[in-house]
């Protein structure tokens, strides 16, 4: 059972067309989506998937909020949101010959109600899953203290808080010692003021992090592949090279990934190469309707390297 809290879930549209710089006064397309977007969004569809229970939540406000949750309600996606002023974010993709070019709104402002709001919801959701992800965007005006309470909520309620984000990593989040932090190569040098360029060098950094009463770190190193870190060992995984060159992990759909694994007791070894199927599944081609068999397969393509951390 999943909380996906994700508090600036967004509306994404997409737009097939066939030459972007035609002579003609008018571009013409061939093919549309529109879909709800973000790392928690993600997540919660790919724990449907796996068949896990989830609930999603967050904030979400005028028509872009109004069609995410119709287009999540035809997912048969379980959601519960805190109304806002704001309209809710976009994100318009034009995909052509010559690439995908994509225009992003700047997420929406909060009110101190909306997130008092928040803090009821989240404290009765407490009660009842116990594995609670934090990841993807937040408000532009949410302060940084928000994230930290929402962490330590869920330790102090002795719930296992997975946080996932990617170039804008919450320090203050560490300070309340959630169960697994997944963060690029970028945010460690950030957090740990150093530069790393080799393998071992991220390993020796990501001490900072289970120092701080941790239990796993997950290091992305993009093409280079993942390190799953504990106090005792650590794992170091291969991928094959991505499909789509363009795309990058999902912190999101990785932790689905490693929560279906921990449900299941299955070894550790399975466990991160389900996660990391599950957090790259959508860099490789294997069309729109991903299905278990898919990450399967890819499972079998990922080598893993095991190693005692100390």
């Amino acid at each position: 059972m999943i909380l996906s809290v994700d508090l600036n879930p967004t509306i994404r549209r997409r737009f097939y067309i066939k030459d972007l710089y035609g002579e003609s006064s008018y571009i013409h397309c061939n093919r549309k989506l529109i879909y709800p977007h973000g790392a928690g969004v993600e997540l919660a569809l790919i724990a449907q998937l796996l068949g896990l229970e989830v609930k999603l939540t967050g904030f979400i406000g005028g028509l872009n909020g109004d069609s995410i949750k119709t287009l999540l309600d035809e997912s048969d996606l379980y959601h519960e949101f805190i109304a806002i002023k704001d309209n809710s974010s976009e994100v318009v993709d034009i995909s052509s010959n010559d690439g995908i070019i994509s225009i992003k709104e700047s997420p929406p402002k909060v009110s101190k109600e909306d997130v008092n709001d928040f803090y009821k919801a989240y404290k009765e959701n407490l009660n009842l899953y116990p594995n609670i992800a934090i990841v993807g965007e937040t408000p532009s005006n949410l302060d940084d203290d928000v994230m930290y309470e929402l962490a330590l909520m869920g330790k102090r309620w002795g719930r296992r808080v997975y946080i996932g984000y990617n170039h804008h990593f919450n320090q203050n989040i560490l300070e309340a010692s959630p169960f697994m932090c997944v963060l690029s190569v970028k945010d460690l040098e950030e957090l740990t003021k150093l530069e790393l360029q080799y393998e071992s060098e991220i390993i020796k950094a990501t001490q900072y992090i289970l120092d701080k009463d941790i239990n796993l770190v997950v290091v992305d190193m993009g093409l280079r592949g993942v390190l799953v870190l504990d106090k005792d060992k650590g794992y170091s995984l291969t991928i094959p090279p991505f499909d789509q060159k363009k795309k990058t992990l999902n912190y999101g759909q990785m932790i689905a990934g490693f929560i279906l694994g921990f449900e299941r007791d299955y070894e550790m070894e399975i466990v991160v190469k389900l996660a990391q199927a599950c957090g790259s599944i959508h860099c490789y081609n294997y069309g729109d309707d991903i299905e278990m068999s898919d990450i399967k397969s890819l499972m079998n393509r990922i080598g893993v390297r095991v190693f005692n951390n100390i």
